[in-house]
Formats: C-alpha cells, structure tokens, sequence
C-alpha cells in the first residue's frame, strides 16, 4: 500500500503531466489531488496547513460543482466556485513550499528538529500578501501547533 506522500505525489504528478501536455484539468482528478491533502492535514493535526482554512468545505463545494462541470476551466469561465478553487491553488503551493522546505532543511538530532520556520516560510510566501495585518496574528495563533521533524518521518515510515 503506498504511503500517503506516494499518493499525493502520484494525484499532482497527474495533473502536471495533463497540464504540460496542454489539456484541461478535469475536476475530479483535481479534488482527487486536493483530497490528498485533506488527509496530509489529519496526520499534522492542527499543524501548518490547517491555518489555511476548512480544506474539507472547499473540496466538497468543488465537488458538487463537478456534476454540472467537469473540467476546472469551464467552471472559472462559469465563475462557479472561484474563490474556493483559488484558495485550493494557494494551499498547494503551500503545500508545495513546505515539502521543499523541509528538502533543503539541514536538520539534526541535537538542535531544534521543529518544523515552525518551515511552516511560517510556506505559509507567509502564499497568503502574507494576501492577509495583510492579519497575517501575524493568524501565524502566532497556530504556530505552537506546527509539529515536530518526526511527524513526517511517521507519515513517510523513514
């Protein structure tokens, strides 16, 4: 059974390879994808990414959407569920920012392994701009919850 970090990898890799080669993304690949992180969030509990907001309501409304819809363009050019598949988009990159973060972070058994810096990093490159004075109170409101190095050594068995 592949990790949940293989799962994730194998849905966005998908949509890359549909993007590169010029089509349009399908809305349930895209959720698919989404989902992904949804249970990436339950593993960190209520650590970096939960900031962003209730991934689960935008996943579902994104859904719904997909009866009527069914690529994500046709559902912009709609101006169905914009915000929802706008706020999506940042959490990936995110998500994204995290994950390389996490890369090129030299850690070590005898200093700090937490992952607050990498988390703050992520999170201020997407929505800093977004959220204004805000930002800093939302951060300091979730940063003693960011977890430690070996939660994703769990979630990844290494």
């Amino acid at each position: 059974m592949p990790t949940l970090l293989k799962t994730m990898s194998v849905a966005f890799r998908k949509l890359e390879t549909t993007v590169n080669q010029g089509r349009e993304i399908e809305v349930k690949p895209f959720i698919e994808a989404c989902s992904t992180i949804n249970s990436l969030t339950s593993h960190l509990h209520s650590g970096p990414i939960s900031v962003v907001g209730d991934l689960n309501e935008e996943v579902s409304a994104i859904k719904n959407a997909s009866t009527t819809y069914s690529t994500l363009n046709s559902m912009l050019e709609a101006g169905i569920e914009r915000d929802n598949v706008l706020n999506l988009r940042r959490v990936i990159e995110v998500v994204e920012n995290l994950f390389q973060d996490i890369l090129d972070t030299d850690f070590d058994d005898e200093d700090d392994n937490s992952l607050v810096d990498q988390g703050y990093r992520a999170y201020s490159m997407v929505f800093g701009q977004h959220l204004g004075d805000s930002f800093r109170t939302n951060i300091a409101k979730f940063v003693h919850l960011i977890p430690s190095k070996g939660v994703p050594q769990r979630i990844t068995g290494k």
